[in-house]
């Protein structure tokens, strides 16, 4: 029964609205026409143009968000868990190879330690020397050989 008023309704409004256009003079038709059709223009505009604003303004946040993660990106070389600094060079030997998953032999002396390490991979001995590097080791003298497709690293490290 709703449907219905509400069709009847709409009826009797469209009725009504005939009406008036009816008796409008022509001049007063093609007036209200303009106006009706500038004011669907104004709406679309300003919806269009406050959607425009609101991407606009993820765009800015994005470009933000994608700085500061290029930001934290470089300082994550440079930053390092406290205390880390007082490990013992045989300590930071021990956790970078953890880290990494090879097996080091190292031997402490008087002026540092030398280390030996054997692994298929190239990119994974260089990694474990990029992270004693980090850590603040120095190498004093390295050499690289190849045996029985395994890379050995024999280093003087302090």
């Amino acid at each position: 029964m709703s449907d219905s008023k509400q069709v009847s309704g709409i009826a009797q409004l469209k009725e009504h609205l005939q009406t008036k256009l009816e008796h409008m003079q022509p001049r007063e038709r093609i007036m209200l026409m303009v106006m009706v059709v500038f004011l669907v223009l104004t709406a679309i505009g300003l919806s269009l143009w406050k959607t425009h604003q609101l991407a606009e303004a993820e765009q800015q946040r994005l470009s933000e968000l994608k700085a500061q993660l290029g930001y934290m990106q470089q300082q994550v070389i440079t930053m390092k868990p406290a205390g880390e600094m007082e490990l013992s060079l045989m300590e930071k030997i021990q956790r970078v190879a953890q880290q990494s998953g090879v097996s080091v032999q190292a031997l402490e002396n008087s002026d540092g330690a030398e280390i030996s390490l054997q692994h298929q991979n190239y990119a994974v001995i260089a990694q474990y020397m990029m992270q004693l590097t980090q850590l603040g080791v120095t190498f004093k003298q390295y050499q690289l050989t190849s045996q029985d497709q395994q890379i050995n690293l024999t280093a003087m490290v302090y």
